[in-house]
């Protein structure tokens, strides 16, 4: 019996000295000065390769673990002002903009599905935004807004 509590004793003698050089946890900031575009971050996501992604005022920036790559109007994105972000099963990045596009990120470019611009252009008309994108299991794409929400089917060419 002795034994057995000598042998407790000392297993939880090894477990709290370990804790004890785990320490805090380490945090990492990422603003302006490690190469975000602005302090204003809209949304946050990681995708399937661990890619950090982030949405703000001015543009959609991926993080490797290392460097933070951003991309704006110059690299083909519909608008700087992105407010969500979305990984579909097929690994694409979605991504709603403040002027009412939606479009995706493959393969290094910025794609707009011809339904989308569709949809914009009907926003537009009745002065809506769209506030938030999700896909169901069927990979329809709704689209909350303003005023109504809506539907991107994948035959809607995307």
């Amino acid at each position: 019996m002795k034994k057995a509590i000598a042998v407790v004793g000392i297993f939880f003698q090894l477990v709290f000295a370990h804790a004890m050089q785990i320490g805090e946890p380490n945090f990492r900031n990422l603003g302006i000065n490690e190469g975000l575009p602005s302090s204003e971050v809209y949304r946050i996501i990681q995708d399937k390769q661990g890619f950090i992604w982030f949405s703000t005022d001015a543009g959609v920036c991926r993080f490797n673990g290392r460097t933070i790559k951003c991309y704006t109007t110059a690299d083909g994105l519909p608008d700087n002002t992105v407010f969500d972000l979305l990984e579909d099963n097929q690994g694409r990045i979605w991504m709603n903009c403040f002027n009412g596009t939606i479009c995706y990120f493959e393969k290094g470019k910025f794609i707009i599905p011809k339904g989308a611009l569709l949809l914009r252009n009907k926003l537009k008309e009745r002065s809506t935004i769209v506030t938030s994108i999700q896909f169901d299991k069927e990979q329809t794409l709704w689209i909350g807004t303003s005023n109504f929400p809506c539907a991107l089917k994948k035959s809607d060419n995307y």
